[in-house]
């Protein structure tokens, strides 16, 4: 008797399943109320915040696809000023498409690619004997040309050669020190054998033949 008296004191006094599962409900109801009205009083910030971020997003791709044609762009000029030589009296005007195409890549990583690739052009445009894929630390002198205007395009290019190497040597410092040293050198050798070949632009005094006294 005793025993089960026991038994039934102990099972009265343990928690109640019942209660426990319904504080569960309510505290789980609750939770989820509060969720609610949170999101609900929030639903403007996380909207708009949302909207950021996919605008963001597509801003970060136009851009990367902008650059991306941008240097797509740069590279077809590059091809276009060096795939050919200037016609006869148009040295000039491309020398000055070079330097346009320089300024714009200025201070991006291409730049100094593109000073190389450019000065090597005008090199092999100033002579077809050297080779197209010649190397442009590794030069090949430059043979004379006996055309008159021939001569006149091989030292405008020469000349612009030159100056954009030393302007590259400048900007880029030493690494470019022995490239620039051997340019120099060949367009100076060049300037100053120009006058070799060419017919004198003076005539030689004839003595006058005195009249003979009688």
């Amino acid at each position: 008797m005793s025993k089960k008296l026991t038994h039934n004191k102990i099972h009265r006094g343990g928690p109640d399943p019942q209660a426990e599962k319904s504080q569960v409900v309510s505290a789980v109801e609750g939770l989820a109320s509060s969720t609610k009205s949170t999101v609900k009083s929030n639903r403007t910030r996380l909207i708009v915040l949302l909207v950021l971020v996919l605008a963001t997003i597509l801003a970060v791709q136009l851009f990367q696809e902008i650059k991306a044609g941008q240097e797509d762009q740069l590279q077809e000029n590059l091809y276009l000023l060096t795939s050919s030589p200037p016609a006869a009296g148009q040295e000039d005007s491309r020398v000055s498409a070079m330097r346009e195409l320089l300024q714009t890549v200025k201070g991006q990583p291409q730049e100094k690619s593109f000073y190389l690739e450019i000065v090597a052009t005008l090199l092999e445009q100033a002579d077809p004997a050297v080779a197209a894929s010649a190397n442009p630390f590794s030069l090949t002198p430059i043979t004379a040309d006996s055309n008159d205007d021939g001569d006149t395009s091989r030292k405008k290019l020469l000349a612009a050669a030159g100056q954009l190497a030393g302007e590259a040597n400048e900007r880029f410092g030493s690494d470019l020190d022995e490239w620039n040293q051997k340019i120099q050198a060949m367009v100076n050798e060049d300037t100053d054998k120009s006058w070799l070949g060419k017919p004198r632009a003076y005539r030689l005094l004839v003595p006058e033949k005195k009249a003979s006294s009688k």
